[in-house]
């Protein structure tokens, strides 16, 4: 968050403002100072959390005059998104996947996360994946869940394969949707080449995925984004298991 240093009489030649926190202390990420310009009388800056919740004491000097802040840090909701989706490819559908993305600054703990696949038809899941095996996704890393041959190459992102017929349409083509569930709370939907009540977050679906060898998926574009409006959120780009999506301009 950001913490302003507000002098009561501007200086009249630029003033440093050392920024500390107690010898140790490594649970925040702060500058060393701050410049309070010449016959200006505040300046502002960040504090980040890193890895760690609760209590912790800044403090702001200059010259012989210091002042402690205390910070506190509370645990950041875990939040997950349906990031990219391939539904539908030329030829045999076997490479067929969903990622999903951490936005977030901490890891999120599968434990009690799964995905599920709607049949647009009849709004009822056709297949749940549950995640925990997978562990954890990281700040800002992705979750590949889908068939065997859509595994990301670098073999650095986690990955579950999906029970398979191994060649077609473990992914419906669409109208058809996603729910992510952390327990009972749904946490985040889309729906494709369609809208399904209860399923599609606004008024209008995300795009359908093109039956063709153009390499595309649905991506949510900007990379990580979300405005709770499928159509706005998600464009047709070209594929990028596990990495940021390629969205056009």
């Amino acid at each position: 968050g950001a913490v302003t240093v507000v002098f009561d009489i501007p200086p009249v030649v630029d003033a440093e403002v050392a920024i500390s926190t107690p010898p140790g202390e490594m649970s925040l990420r702060l500058p060393a100072s701050v410049i309070i310009a010449a016959n200006t009388r505040s300046q502002s800056f960040e504090i980040i959390a890193l890895d760690s919740v609760g209590e912790f004491r800044v403090f702001v000097r200059w010259n012989e005059v210091v002042t402690e802040i205390l910070v506190t840090v509370v645990e950041e909701q875990p939040s997950l998104l349906i990031n990219e989706v391939n539904a539908d490819m030329d030829g045999v559908e076997d490479r067929e996947y969903v990622e999903i993305y951490n936005p977030g600054r901490l890891p999120v703990d599968l434990a009690g996360w799964r995905l599920e696949l709607i049949n647009g038809a009849d709004r009822r899941a056709y297949k749940t994946v549950a995640l925990d095996a997978a562990g954890l996704v990281g700040p800002n890393a992705y979750l590949v869940v889908g068939d065997e041959t859509a595994r990301p190459e670098n073999g650095l992102v986690p990955f579950l394969a999906w029970p398979s017929r191994g060649d077609n349409h473990d992914l419906q083509n669409g109208p058809d949707g996603l729910v992510l569930y952390h327990g009972e709370d749904r946490v985040d939907s889309m729906s494709y080449a369609g809208r399904i009540p209860g399923v599609t977050e606004g008024d209008q679906s995300a795009p359908d995925d093109v039956n063709n060898d153009a390499g595309e998926s649905i991506s949510r574009c900007p990379n990580g984004e979300d405005t709770n409006q499928n159509a706005d959120d998600y464009r047709l780009a070209s594929s990028t298991i596990g990495r940021e999506n390629a969205c056009p301009d």
